[in-house]
């Protein structure tokens, strides 16, 4: 069973009830089992999965971190005064955590040459995946915040984009709310979509559901097809499954040609067309792998 099949069950079971069997087994657990000694033991072999690659190693050592660090908060004060029953002495209290240096984003992402195939072989006839790229790798969004983004959102006046708290959608920290300054393109490009538009919503796709208890996309098929192109473009990434698009970091100038070309026909609908042929590229990508494991949602 490859890695794709996998994932689609992992989430096909967590939708359809998996949750709530994953949370009966881990309350079924006894917490007297977790010692100093077996934390460090747990953690130890976890990092030492990752082999010699110190670029793996680095970041096993901070997802343990991230996990020792969630658990331990259980046996804080603040912890134990919410609970309704007894811990057993904290375990954690002879553990050292190691605490990584923080990971600052590095795109490795040529997002002018990405434009270029976009606007040759995505614009007319994959109208709404050209959209979501252009939202989030030209204007920096998050996947969640061009989901949900509403044409009210966008101040064509001033040419910005408003990220904010809305019915449908949670900001991910409060520094997330922020004003995007749109250059005068991709106001041009929004506008045409707007002609055509009949949803308050910027991108096409289901009814919102801010209640979900996991990971809902209204657009998700717009994202799995553009998730499919990109890799066709030799954009790499690790969880495919929860992130497809660039993000903030590598937006490129406001002055690719490709893009600045005016008197564009206004966008055509899209359909669902996952196996369609793309045309070639306008030029061939510079040398290098790319890479999206570091993009977060």
């Amino acid at each position: 069973m490859n890695a794709a099949r996998k994932i689609e069950l992992i989430w096909t079971a967590y939708v359809n009830g998996g949750n709530k069997e994953r949370l009966a087994m881990v309350d079924a657990q006894s917490l007297v089992v977790l010692t100093p000694e077996s934390i460090s033991g747990r953690r130890n072999a976890y990092v030492a999965k990752a082999g010699t690659d110190p670029v793996e190693r680095k970041s096993a050592e901070r997802s343990a971190a991230t996990v020792l660090r969630g658990s331990r908060a259980l046996f804080s004060a603040d912890g134990v005064a919410m609970l309704k029953f007894s811990l057993p002495p904290d375990p954690f209290a002879g553990v050292k955590l190691k605490d990584p240096s923080p990971q600052r984003y590095q795109s490795a992402v040529n997002p002018e040459w990405l434009l270029l195939c976009a606007e040759s072989e995505l614009r007319q006839q994959h109208a709404q995946q050209y959209l979501a790229l252009v939202l989030c790798l030209w204007d920096g969004l998050r996947r969640k915040e061009a989901d949900t983004l509403t044409w009210a959102q966008i101040d064509f006046a001033a040419g910005q984009i408003h990220i904010r708290r809305t019915q449908y959608f949670e900001p991910k920290t409060e520094e997330s709310q922020r004003v995007v300054d749109l250059a005068p393109a991709v106001l041009d490009i929004l506008r045409g979509f707007k002609e055509g538009s009949q949803s308050e919503f910027v991108l096409e796709g289901g009814d919102a559901n801010p209640a979900a208890t996991y990971d809902y996309h209204r657009a998700d098929c717009t994202g799995r097809e553009l998730h499919a192109w990109l890799k066709s473009h030799g954009v790499l990434q690790q969880e495919a499954d929860r992130s497809w698009l660039p993000r903030s970091g590598s937006r490129p100038p406001a002055n690719i040609s490709a893009i600045e070309t005016s008197a564009r026909p206004r966008p055509t609908k899209s359909k669902s067309d996952a196996g369609s042929k793309y045309n070639s590229p306008p030029k061939t990508p510079p040398p290098g792998r790319w890479s999206l494991a570091n993009v977060s949602e």
